[in-house]
């Protein structure tokens, strides 16, 4: 195994952490949002008007409930801007925790809440590009599993959408098809296209994907190759220093979906000496996450997968 660590030190700086354990191995919206209340209140309490104000969000929560963990959240510390990712393992079993100074969980969130009045600025992208075929969500079962596509068996529609199977697509075989051609839901703005990952194909012909959706939604199929996933990281990062130029940036936290990395297999080396490259000296840290959270210009915060997310901290 391995470990890496970023350190950030300002005199105008406070960051408040805290974390919460969800008892429930079940997916419970509910529980998870009441969770994220008690989240966010932690990180309020004794909170008083300073120099120093909230300015930046970021959370890291077991894979399944972070749309409702952050939703509570809010709730209690009002809409910041916000990054991070959802906690991975390497097989997909749970093998993870998440931790902060004093306490750790499998199953749960933590977060931390940044007070600052130096700039925070975030990237959030995903590297792909649209295709013809679109339709929308006419039947669901709870938030993420997508019954029907027009009006059409999900997975089968799904299947003719990028040329293959219904059967080379069931079960886990869809979580490796889908990583290059993925569903695209777009915000209202148009700024901002947050990826949906399918990732199991049921017996049902229904499709399972990593994060929330409603009926109703209009899904997009994306598409890119391995060599636009590992260049899309240039890109991002060039996008972010457009925002915050790189003499002003003290340090770098870069969120890469695990998923990507998945496809990128033995080329990962490429995504390193991209960094290296546009970095320079700036300091940074990069995870590997099974879902990644952030905003665009005036989107809202926004939880997906097969994206990136990355934030630099000003000097």
């Amino acid at each position: 195994g391995f470990a890496c660590a970023l350190a950030i030190y300002d005199a105008q700086l406070e960051v408040r952490t805290s974390l919460v354990s969800n008892a429930s191995e079940q997916s419970d919206s509910l529980e998870a949002y009441t969770l994220g209340l008690k989240l966010g209140h932690s990180l309020n309490q004794g909170l008083v008007v300073s120099e120093q104000q909230p300015a930046f969000l970021h959370m890291v929560s077991s894979p399944g409930e972070e749309e409702s963990y952050l939703e509570g959240i809010s709730q209690k510390t009002g809409r910041l801007p916000l990054f991070g990712g959802s906690a991975a393992d390497n097989s997909v079993q749970g093998s993870w925790a998440l931790f902060t100074q004093s306490e750790s969980t499998r199953n749960g969130a933590a977060a931390a809440l940044f007070l600052s009045n130096k700039k925070i600025v975030n990237q959030y992208a995903d590297g792909y590009h649209e295709s013809i075929n679109m339709g929308l969500v006419t039947k669901m079962k709870g938030k993420r599993v997508v019954c029907e596509i027009n009006n059409q068996p999900a997975l089968k529609q799904y299947a003719e959408w990028i040329g293959e199977t219904v059967e080379s697509l069931r079960g886990d075989q869809l979580l490796t098809k889908s990583i290059l051609k993925p569903i695209g839901i777009k915000d209202i703005t148009g700024s901002l296209t947050a990826i949906r990952h399918p990732l199991v194909g049921y017996d049902d012909m229904s499709m399972s994907v990593g994060n929330d959706i409603c009926e109703g939604s209009s899904f997009i199929q994306m598409s890119a190759t391995k060599a636009e996933l590992i260049g899309a990281v240039r890109h991002t990062i060039r996008e972010l220093f457009a925002k915050m130029p790189k003499e002003k940036v003290g340090a770098l936290h870069l969120v890469h979906c695990a998923g990507r990395r998945m496809e990128i297999g033995n080329e990962i080396h490429q995504v390193h000496e991209i960094l290296q490259e546009e970095c320079g000296d700036i300091p940074y840290v990069v995870e590997f996450t099974f879902g990644e959270y952030g905003y665009n210009e005036c989107s809202a915060n926004t939880c997906g997968g097969l994206m990136l997310s990355f934030t630099a901290f000003e000097k």
